[in-house]
């Protein structure tokens, strides 16, 4: 794991305040020069405007822990059985930090655009666009740019095809891939060919290949092999050396700036247009700390256990739940090339910025967004109330014994020390991401750390697919700008996905197929068939709509929300309590004050003692924070100066947040001049693991021929729907305009009935809307239905066995609609439903056997299926199948109507010759749930398992009276009633 701490013990750094001049610390000096140049030095001496700025980036240096230059450092350290650390046990207090710097990721942009001016065009290395696709002989892509650049399509011409292929997966250029062609092409002139090439650069189809960002190579020295495919050797060596000699660890002393000042010098000697960059842009600077000791394992167990109570009170949130439904919706269980799902006008990734319009953006008016009401949780509540009672923090408890675990993969926590017992630390929140995700940019150079990454996301790839054979892949990408810097990491993962920014990408995104699993959406590589596990080693938001939505995307499939403490609606109260997890906070004491009140206190003759008298209950507290998460500011509420020089800035504001620092408060790390204030930053291999869907992939199946109408009533109607429906199908096939139908309910936007009914041919297609639209006209003018609407059949292949499953499928489903339709015209009892749909399950689970008894195992798995997981109450479930065993025993009669016994057989010796035995007790559980879907009424999925309950009762006998007999052909059946007589079943 990672401790990053603040490069000042907190005490030198108080104290440095108080004094006249706290930028005679050479420490202090070298840090303002690295951050923001020395002309703000020089005018902190006649500017109080300066001077302020000065104080604040001192306050930065003591009180905040996040690596910025030199005002933080970071460094690795085990965990053993207590936590206890230290900086400065060498002699030398110059070598208790070093540093090293990268160029900046907007310097070497500038370093590559001058190449791009200078070299031959044809040398340039070329990479496809990722957004690349062929679709109905064309490719189609995105320009480059954001998510409103336009969809273009350009004709797949041999040659074009011939000089899209020969660049990938590697970069290759003009001169390279115009080889290429004209060895397969050897009659076409060089210069028609190299024309062609241009052509694609001109449009957008093959891209410079200069991505800063690539894992496991820094940005400096991506930049200089870019340079040297360029043939740019000079260049190149400039900075490869200029990399080299920055990237050295040096002592943060005076000479530091003079080092970097040299290092540039000599980079601008080579590439001009860089001079005006001022010094604070010119170089990435990081810190390392020369620490010494632990982090307990303990405080991690105590952390492990706060995430997962979290999750409890607050279930993380999928952030792509949006972009599922609508994935569903389109494409049912079919699988997808990701970029059919991503493209951005025929795709479901949703409007987003291309939906909007640039005149009326400034607009706020309709659709402006939430108005921040929403719903208070009942621990919300329970937080405030114990607060309001007692005036103490409120402990949300122990996770329950059930939880399964946590998916959080990285977490931030600030250590609290000793003498803030009995808590240990503040946790900041979580990611779902990586363990990498806030670890991985400072494990560049730690080869142990590196190591310890990779075997987590190795652990996590096979957990949450289910395989060991899992990919795991890198989503890379790089908006642009200085923002690159913090981008950087190591190489973690299988392979690659590099998109805008990036370069090295290993695996194309034409290779990446989607499809709906359970839950969640599974991605699969094309080529080898083995699912994909995708990471974001990084701390990069993902919610930006300024971002590549096919980044968000990425980012976002198979991840939820961060982990944290959330006080929803109630965060507009004035005052709001500590709140923890046993030894850790989870939510700070927060004091919500307003402006106007802040301003009179920073403007009172004694600001410290008006300002602490707006915040109840601080007691001996001395620190509260200003600011968002990691840019949150320090305040010394018994300084005046610190009062009035951090607070000052904030006046304009409505409100002023003011929170609790206790990690602050109660330095954890020990050093010469004091304790420092540090964090952890966290890798985590926990995950839930996944049972692999191994079913085969389906594509989506168009269904043309059917029609599709769903109609809205309560559920009381539902029969008389049905009984109608069945009517108009009977009509349409006397006339020869259909054969096949089928009906659902369904509860999705209200209670509905769905209907589908198939025409015999195109020509007859209108004669079926026609008469289902009439349908839902009469039914709407009766009273019968609320509404009525068309829509598309999306069919489920996937769950029917594929295209032959599901086209047999849909016959069986014909000729069980066909009896349950007469079944149900008389509105049979629910007791008679479920004995009916007991001898049902059994009679389907009996025929799928092949023998005299059903398979007892698929018929419990199959019941599990449909529970979902939920709470069973057994003894209840036990009591209602005692109840209802008697009238099951006395009408048992397992028995299917000739047509669906027909149909199933075919239907199973279909989905047996395409997809194998392996898949053929799943494929029947989905068709007997359709079938209990129909037959019941009311709550459906509850009286199912009901049924599957009475139903394996009389399997377990009829298992029992074999071995008793030992014949295990023998017939089980009854004399009683036939359970398809449901009209009548209340007579027998």
């Amino acid at each position: 794991m990672i401790l990053r701490m603040a490069a000042l013990p907190l005490a030198t750094g108080t104290a440095l305040l108080r004094g006249d001049r706290p930028e005679d610390d050479e420490r202090v000096r070298v840090g303002i020069e690295v951050a923001a140049g020395s002309g703000l030095l020089d005018a902190a001496t006649d500017s109080d405007r300066a001077k302020a700025a000065v104080h604040r980036y001192v306050a930065r240096m003591s009180a905040r822990p996040t690596p910025f230059g030199l005002f933080a450092a970071a460094a690795a350290v085990p965990v053993a059985d207590e936590t206890r650390l230290a900086i400065g046990q060498s002699l030398d207090e110059s070598e208790d930090f070093t540093a090293r710097a990268w160029l900046d990721c907007e310097v070497l942009q500038g370093v590559v655009d001058h190449g791009l001016d200078s070299c031959d065009e044809d040398a340039v290395p070329l990479r496809r666009n990722p957004t690349l696709q062929l679709v109905d002989g064309a490719y189609r892509y995105r320009l480059p740019g954001d998510e409103t650049s336009d969809v273009v399509e350009v004709r797949a011409t041999t040659v074009v095809s011939r000089a899209v292929t020969a660049c990938g997966p590697e970069s290759a250029t003009t001169t390279e891939i115009v080889a290429e062609l004209a060895r397969e092409f050897p009659t076409v002139d060089r210069e028609g060919l190299r024309a062609v090439v241009r052509a694609l650069v001109e449009r957008g189809v093959l891209l410079s290949d200069a991505g800063l960002i690539v894992p496991g190579v820094e940005p400096g020295d991506a930049v200089a092999a870019f340079l040297r495919r360029c043939g740019l050797d000079r260049q190149a060596d400039t900075v490869s050396r200029v990399s080299s000699l920055v990237a050295r660890p040096q002592k943060a002393t005076g000479d530091y700036v003079a080092h970097l000042d040299d290092a540039w010098k000599e980079l601008t000697s080579e590439i001009p247009g860089l001079d005006g960059i001022p010094p604070q842009f010119r170089f990435h600077v990081e810190m390392q700390a020369n620490v010494e000791g632990t982090v307990s394992r303990e405080l991690l167990r105590s952390l492990s256990q706060a995430v997962m109570r979290l999750e409890e009170v607050y279930p993380p949130v999928d952030m792509a739940s949006d972009f599922f439904d609508r994935f569903q919706e389109r494409y049912g269980d079919a699988t997808v090339p990701l970029l059919q799902a991503a493209d951005p006008e025929h795709g479901v990734l949703g409007r987003g910025k291309r939906g909007r319009s640039a005149i009326a953006a400034g607009v706020n008016i309709g659709g402006g967004g939430s108005d921040g009401r929403g719903k208070v949780s009942s621990v919300q509540l329970a937080a405030v109330d114990h607060f309001m009672r007692t005036g103490t923090p409120y402990d949300l408890g122990a996770p329950s014994k059930d939880n399964p675990g946590s998916d959080c993969l990285g977490l931030i926590a600030s250590l609290i020390g000793p003498s803030g017992a009995p808590m240990a630390a503040v946790l900041h929140g979580g990611s779902p991401r990586s363990p990498g995700a806030f670890a991985a940019r400072f494990s560049a150079g730690r080869g142990e750390l590196t190591a310890q990454l990779r075997a987590q996301v190795r652990a996590v790839s096979i957990g949450r697919a289910g395989a060991e054979d899992a990919i795991s892949a890198e989503v890379v990408y790089h908006p642009s700008g200085r923002i690159g810097n913090v981008l950087v990491r190591p190489a973690l993962c299988d392979e690659t996905i590099a998109l805008s920014g990036a370069g090295g990408g290993t695996l194309a995104l034409d290779r990446l197929l989607l499809r709906v699993e359970g839950h969640r959406i599974a991605v699969y590589d094309a080529v080898t068939g083995r699912p994909v596990v995708l990471f974001v080693s990084s701390a990069h938001g993902t919610e930006n709509d300024r971002l590549d939505p096919l980044y968000w995307m990425l980012a976002n499939i198979g991840a939820r929300a961060t982990w944290s403490w959330l006080w929803g609606p109630l965060s507009r109260l004035s005052h709001l309590p500590r709140v923890c997890c046993g030894d850790v906070i989870v939510g700070a004491e927060t004091w919500r004050v307003p402006s106007a009140s802040v301003r009179d206190a920073v403007g009172a003759a004694d600001p410290v003692t008006a300002l602490r008298a707006l915040l109840p209950g601080l007691g001996d507290r001395t620190w509260v924070g200003i600011g968002p998460a990691d840019e949150k500011l320090a305040i010394d509420t018994t300084s005046a100066q610190s009062i009035t020089e951090i607070l000052s800035r904030h006046l304009k504001e409505r409100e002023i947040q003011l929170t609790e620092l206790p990690h602050v408060e109660h330095p954890a790390v020990a050093g010469r001049g004091g304790a420092h204030v540090g964090e952890i930053v966290v890798g985590r291999a926990a995950v839930r693991d996944r049972i692999r869907d191994t079913s085969p992939h389906c594509p989506p199946l168009a269904r043309p021929d059917w029609v599709y109408f769903q109609y809205f009533s309560g559920v009381s109607s539902s029969e008389q729907v049905i009984s109608r429906a069945a009517q108009v199908v009977r009509q349409l096939r006397d006339a020869g305009a259909a054969d096949q139908w089928f009906f659902i309910r369904y509860d999705e936007g209200g209670n509905h009935i769905r209907v589908r009914i198939r025409a015999v041919s195109a020509a007859a297609r209108p004669a079926v809307l026609a008469a289902l639209d009439t349908l839902g006209g009469t039914l709407l003018g009766e009273g019968v239905i609320t509404s009525y609407r068309s829509d598309q059949y999306v069919p489920e292949g996937r769950r029917y066995g594929g295209p032959e499953g599901m086209s047999a499928a849909e016959r069986l489903f014909s000729a069980d609609s066909d009896d349950l339709a007469a079944r149900v015209v008389g509105e049979p009892s629910e007791e008679d439903r479920l004995i009916a749909a007991a001898c049902d399950v059994y009679a389907w689970w009996q025929a799928a056997g092949g023998g005299a008894r059903p398979e007892l195992e698929a018929m419990r798995r199959a019941q599990r299926g449909v529970a979902m997981g939920g709470n069973l109450d057994l003894k209840l479930i036990g009591k209602i199948t005692r109840k209802y065993r008697p009238e099951l025993d006395r009408r048992f009669k397992p028995e299917l109507h000739p047509a669906v016994q027909a149909e199933l057989a075919r239907f199973l010796a279909t989905v047996k010759s395409s997809w194998g035995e392996r898949y053929v007790n799943d494929l029947m559980a989905s068709v007997v749930h359709m079938h209990c879907n129909r037959l019941f009424a009311f709550d459906p999925r509850r009286m199912e398992y009901l049924a599957y309950a009475l139903a394996i009762q009389k399997a377990v006998q009829a298992h029992a009276l074999a071995a008793a007999s030992g014949n295990s052909d023998t017939a089980v059946g009854s004399k009683h009633g036939s359970a398809h007589e449901l009209d009548h079943g209340s007579e027998h």
